[in-house]
């Protein structure tokens, strides 16, 4: 287990962070899927604008009829064409158009939410990771004045009460520090499965 005294949220990368989870966050990566799709819906809308063209040719020998030619070549072209539309067409790429840039504002709209998540959720950490440096120096100044107290009793120039009451603070502060120590590595696993690390809790 990492000691939390060394851990220093300084030695977080804030921006790689972002750019990892701009990667690997579902919301994101469906979002750029949804461009993806309404780009292909467009070129198809789009294709459709061309005309189709199709050649077909064939050659048959006929033995044994003299009724028929004896080699008959056949050759077609097919042209399929809608050149009156009324408008069809234009609308439909229109709407096309409007789809790709709104799949294109949607993956913006997720980045962001993204962004904007990551960092609420670094600075919840910044902000345990102090509060856990101030419980542990209150744990500390318990500590200290516990030892002193404990030692002004066994010279006789304190009373047993006072060591007994400075006691029961040490065990409040030592709880505080629990509570904060927890906040703390909570936070840092709700940072970390933010920016889309696995965490096994």
């Amino acid at each position: 287990m990492e000691n939390v005294s060394t851990l220093s949220i300084l030695d977080v990368d804030l921006e790689a962070a972002q750019s990892h989870a701009l990667e690997s966050r579902p919301e994101v990566r469906q979002a750029r899927l949804n461009v993806k799709q309404a780009e292909l819906d467009r070129r198809l809308t789009k294709a459709d604008r061309i005309p189709e063209v199709s050649a077909a040719v064939s050659y048959t020998s006929n033995f044994n009829m003299s009724v028929l030619p004896t080699n008959l070549a056949t050759a077609a072209v097919q042209v399929k064409w809608e050149p009156f539309d009324w408008g069809r067409r234009s609308r439909e790429m229109a709407s096309k158009t409007r789809t790709v840039e709104q799949a294109h504002l949607a993956v913006r709209e997720a980045e962001d939410r993204a962004v904007v998540d990551i960092n609420a959720r670094f600075r919840a950490l910044g902000e345990k990771r102090a509060l856990l440096r101030v419980a542990e120096m209150a744990q500390g100044a318990a500590r200290e004045k516990v030892r002193v107290k404990t030692n002004q009793y066994q010279v006789q120039a304190a009373m047993l009460n006072d060591v007994l009451q400075l006691r029961a603070e040490l065990a409040g502060s030592d709880d505080r520090y629990q509570q904060a120590l927890l906040a703390f590595w909570t936070a840092k696993a709700d940072f970390e499965l933010a920016i889309g690390e696995e965490v096994i809790r």
